[in-house]
């Protein structure tokens, strides 16, 4: 018969009570060759053999019992290697979500410049046609209360709102913060990618000592 990979605990209780049974079964055995000895109907020898067999089931049950305790030990030294492999692959992909949190502080970084450019393209493109609107009032074209419902519609702000909400729905909640404070903030860290490699460095002081963990 192939030979089992583990030795599990159910394997080694089988494997017991079987050789206890076996065992019983040899000290009877024993105990009836004597009595024959003496009544005349057996000879040493078969006292000799039967007390032969009961020492080889018991030393077949003591090598069982050391092989259980090696399997153990084996267990256990599996179980902590196992542990530590895993605790150093938790900080091996801990570091890749390091280094991604950093890259998607350069991605934020990028679309937040983006946004301001078309903020400002919109406004632009707002300021052309109030000035377009305002050179027709000049030459009296048109009314003053044309030219000022016209200002005062773009001048609207309510797309700023609208990109707030767009955030909010993607992730991102600007609840009680302020931009002038938020502004400070960004020149004081050195910009956002500075400031989450910072971050990611004090967590890296907790999340680094996870390998050390029953090192």
């Amino acid at each position: 018969m192939a030979e089992k990979s583990t030795f599990t605990h159910s394997d080694y209780t089988a494997q017991r009570q079987a050789l206890d049974g076996l065992i019983q079964d040899a000290e009877e055995g024993h105990r009836r060759a004597g009595y024959r000895l003496v009544i005349g109907e057996a000879t040493q020898d078969d006292v000799d053999k039967a007390l032969v067999s009961l020492g080889a089931l018991k030393a077949r049950l003591r090598t069982l019992d050391a092989a259980w305790d090696a399997a153990k030990q084996q267990a256990a030294e599996d179980l902590v290697n196992s542990r530590r492999a895993a605790r150093r692959a938790a900080v091996e992909q801990i570091e890749t979500q390091f280094a991604a949190r950093t890259e998607a502080a350069r991605a934020m970084h990028s679309a937040a410049i983006e946004l301001g450019r078309a903020v400002a393209a919109y406004n632009e493109a707002g300021d052309a046609i109030v000035e377009q609107v305002r050179a027709r009032y000049q030459v009296g074209e048109i009314s003053m209360d044309w030219m000022g419902d016209t200002r005062r519609e773009i001048a609207d702000n309510g797309y700023a709102g609208l990109i707030v909400g767009l955030l909010f729905d993607n992730g991102l909640n600007f609840s009680g913060i302020s931009g002038a404070n938020g502004r400070e903030e960004y020149r004081k860290h050195g910009g956002l990618v500075a400031y989450v490699e910072k971050r990611n460095g004090v967590v890296r002081r907790y999340t680094g000592r996870i390998a050390e963990i029953g090192a």
